[in-house]
């Protein structure tokens, strides 16, 4: 049990910096910053996400705001999701961000406070 909440955690906390991509044309607050920073990086496998740490300095208020409100909720969803990861996940390995796939792909009958975080995720 306590290894898999410390295998959400690594998986989850890792999301900001590896692998949760944004594209400029989605609705985000960091939308204009990929277009002015980030036009030439391929998108996924954290390319965008690495990208945007690496001009930190140069972002704007709105992205800094919410990058940093998504890493505190990416951070909280390990024990949010503790239950579900165990009822539907267990016997997921967790490498590249499967147990987040998991989640998702079980997203219809996560608990409401796991769904919610998932969506946060999305």
């Amino acid at each position: 049990m306590k290894q898999v909440i410390r295998i959400l955690i690594l998986c989850l906390s890792a999301l900001p910096l590896a692998g949760l991509e944004v594209r400029a044309e989605a609705v985000s607050p960091c939308a204009e910053d990929i277009t002015r920073l980030c036009k030439e990086v391929q998108f996924g496998g954290g390319n965008v996400m690495n990208c945007l740490k690496e001009h930190e300095q140069e972002l704007s208020a709105a992205c800094r705001d919410h990058q940093l409100v998504m890493i505190k909720k990416l951070k909280d969803a390990p024990q949010v999701c503790q239950d579900d990861v165990e009822r539907f996940c267990r016997q997921v390995r967790p490498e590249n961000r499967r147990i987040l796939r998991c989640l998702k792909q079980n997203q219809a009958k996560l608990s409401p406070a796991c769904a919610n975080r998932m969506k946060d995720v999305n």
